[in-house]
């Protein structure tokens, strides 16, 4: 099983802005929906979710995905 190093943007000490963690976390996660590609509202909804990802540093893998569950509710 291959492990991949942990993007830049979920390092607290990462300097990016946010459009800069944005690219990276849709660089390293090609196969996500696309949020411009969604109905508008449904489209906020996502946005907020992979903002949310670069803010609090968390990848896509299931501990960090669960970490922001209780952000959807």
């Amino acid at each position: 099983m291959s492990k991949r190093s942990r993007p830049n943007y979920t390092n607290k000490d990462s300097t990016q802005t946010l459009q800069q963690g944005l690219e990276e976390y849709f660089k390293v996660n090609p196969n996500i929906t696309d949020s411009r590609e969604q109905p508008p509202e449904f489209a906020k909804i996502l946005l907020a979710h992979d903002i949310s990802h670069v803010v609090l540093g968390c990848d896509t893998d299931m501990y960090d995905e669960i970490k922001l569950l209780p952000l959807s509710l």
